[in-house]
């Protein structure tokens, strides 16, 4: 699901390059608020891209056949939005978005 998503992105956000902070079902441990080794991981690479390269938003995407989270499409939104809030909370001042990835491989903003 990169491919859509980095094209996305680099258009939504008017970027020529785009960080990818990968990990399986992601948004399952941001939205879990708990702190675990993923979420230190992730929230450790988000700010050294911040630090690093000038970042202009993050991007917070699941999508639709997720195998480390298979959640359903529902629930995995509202795991969104929850991960949104938690970084916003690490990162007052970014820029923080959710997208969702369908089974057309389509990127739809989730509000």
């Amino acid at each position: 699901m990169q491919e859509p998503a980095v094209a996305f992105l680099k258009k939504y956000f008017n970027v020529k390059y785009v960080d990818m902070i990968t990990e399986a079902g992601p948004v399952q441990y941001l939205a879990d608020k708990q702190k675990s080794e993923i979420t230190d991981s992730i929230l450790k690479r988000v700010e050294l891209a911040i630090l690093r390269h000038n970042t202009v938003g993050i991007a917070v995407i699941a999508h639709y056949d997720c195998l480390g989270n298979p959640a359903p499409e529902e629930i995995q939104k509202q795991q969104l939005k929850e991960a949104a809030e938690f970084l916003k909370k690490h990162f007052p001042k970014e820029r923080i978005e959710t997208f969702w990835i369908d089974a057309n491989r389509q990127v739809r903003t989730v509000d």
